[in-house]
């Protein structure tokens, strides 16, 4: 295989890895074999895809592999279905899983030698600068040498830590808590949710007081939190959920807790990141919330986010009233209208 080649087999087995957890996860039934018509072949592509990384310079190949599930799923499933797929798909894809599995193995012994001594940083956090000020914590006894968090060290110490660090060097948005929650591997609860106990001061001020360059005031400062009205039970909401997840509108990090609190229900108040082009966000806000909202682009832009990044207010709506002006609104995406108007049907 040449590298084209490889990189369409890469795309096709990710996606399938992904398509089996969510509907492992989701809980209904389903027919593996229709995933993809080359299941038979994954094996032997996944082979040649080992075969082409191990023996070539392929950081961004190699960056493709990481992003692949574990593949527990996939085994579970194997083993709960032996007599009843199909041979040479139960043998394709237990070639396949194992060598998924092998090459994720491969890939990380790699980056850690590469890394030297920083080893033990996520890739996003892996220079000098960021150990530097890590280190900082490591001598305050908030971090092991290894730059995990020590027993007593709370999450609302590890957010303000992490704060810091991404001000200082200047993340995007997007990636402000996402290294530290892979560092930390604290992505059951996501650091941007996480309290500040105001009133315990003492326990920041041991972070706070690490980093004198920084302004923490807006993690302190008080929050409004807007969200959209629903006239609708928890059953509908959890449908239109379900219709987002299934079209890949939204992350696949996104949880039903996380998506009712666009409504204001629940706990958790994180914006829900969209995943596809923000003039669709667009579109589907204006068919979707706009029967029972006020200022619904304005709670757009609080209740969401554009992978990863704040949506402009200005384009969403201008976005749509193009669809409108060049009479394109009913042609423009069948699927998110279809999703809009279940969600709203009487």
């Amino acid at each position: 295989m040449n590298r084209q080649q490889i990189v369409i087999c890469l795309e096709r087995m990710n996606r399938f890895s992904k398509q089996l957890t969510y509907w492992v996860e989701l809980g209904g039934e389903f027919y593996l074999p229709s995933f993809d018509a080359d299941l038979n072949k994954f094996g032997d592509w996944a082979k040649e895809v080992r075969k082409f990384i191990v023996q070539g310079d392929c950081n961004a190949l190699m960056e493709r592999i990481v992003s692949f599930p574990k593949q527990d799923l996939l085994l579970q499933y194997l083993e709960e279905h032996r007599d009843t797929l199909p041979k040479e798909i139960f043998s394709s894809l237990s070639d396949y899983a194992a060598t998924i599995s092998a090459l994720k193995d491969d890939v990380k012994e790699f980056k850690a030698e590469s890394k030297g001594e920083l080893c033990n940083l996520v890739d996003g956090l892996a220079f000098k600068e960021a150990a530097d000020l890590l280190q900082r914590c490591v001598e305050a006894g908030l971090l092991t040498e290894e730059y995990q968090p020590m027993p007593s060290t709370t999450s609302g110490q590890l957010k303000l830590i992490a704060f810091a660090v991404s001000t200082i060097l200047e993340f995007k948005v997007r990636k402000r808590w996402a290294y530290f929650e892979e560092q930390w591997n604290h992505s059951h609860n996501k650091l941007s949710g996480v309290s500040l106990p105001i009133r315990d001061a003492e326990v920041m001020e041991v972070v706070t007081n690490l980093f004198p360059e920084v302004d923490f005031t807006p993690l302190f400062a008080p929050k409004v939190y807007l969200k959209f009205d629903t006239p609708y039970n928890t059953p509908r909401i959890k449908g239109l959920y379900t219709d987002l997840k299934r079209g890949m509108y939204l992350d696949e990090s996104t949880t039903f807790e996380q998506f009712l609190g666009i409504f204001g229900k629940g706990d958790d108040r994180t914006p829900v990141n969209w995943i596809q082009e923000q003039r669709k966000l667009g579109f589907f806000i204006r068919q979707a919330f706009a029967p029972t909202n006020k200022d619904y682009w304005k709670k757009a832009v609080s209740r969401f986010r554009v992978n990863g990044e704040l949506p402009h207010r200005g384009s969403l709506q201008s976005g749509y009233q193009a669809l409108v002006k060049n009479n394109l609104v009913d042609a423009y995406c069948p699927e998110l209208m279809d999703i809009a108007n279940k969600y709203n049907r009487k």
